[in-house]
């Protein structure tokens, strides 16, 4: 059943990237979404060599739109970062994750839950390569951003 549904939004990304393809061009920094989104799926079925393409691609259209400093790329980085990291390739993982934190950082500051995200793949690079304390170090710090993001969320409620 898992596979069928890896088959369905591969197809339903492809579509969307084709529609905005034929809508924009195959140089439009919006084919970059559908581009990270299938690149994602790729990745839950291990097909990262497909995974790695796509991700590329979405690189090469973003930083040629926006710039190599724009936050808009830091998706991307991640995407390649856990890439590299589920290749076992910590070392070309280790500086994906770097640039994404670094974009994210910037542009929305230390404590949003895609900082989060982000040091939570760096933690992962840490760990696999025998770096325990940085990887608890940023482990920890990433579950106090997402505690505060989760505390903010229920003041907004209320």
């Amino acid at each position: 059943m898992a596979q069928r549904r890896y088959v369905e939004a591969a197809s339903l990304f492809s579509r969307s990237m084709s529609i905005l393809e034929n809508a924009y061009g195959s140089n439009h920094p919006a084919r970059a979404t559908p581009l990270n989104a299938l690149a994602r799926v790729l990745l839950a079925d291990a097909r990262y060599t497909e995974a790695e393409s796509l991700l590329q691609e979405s690189e090469t259209l973003l930083e040629r739109a926006v710039g190599p400093q724009h936050y808009q790329l830091a998706e991307t980085l991640t995407g390649l970062g856990e890439l590299h990291e589920q290749r076992g390739d910590n070392t070309l993982a280790e500086p994906m994750f770097r640039r994404s934190l670094e974009l994210y950082e910037a542009a929305l500051g230390d404590d949003h839950p895609l900082v989060a995200e982000v040091l939570g793949g760096l933690a992962t690079v840490y760990a696999n390569t025998g770096h325990g304390k940085e990887a608890g170090r940023l482990e920890e710090r990433a579950v106090a951003i997402l505690a505060g993001s989760q505390c903010a969320h229920r003041k907004l409620e209320a």
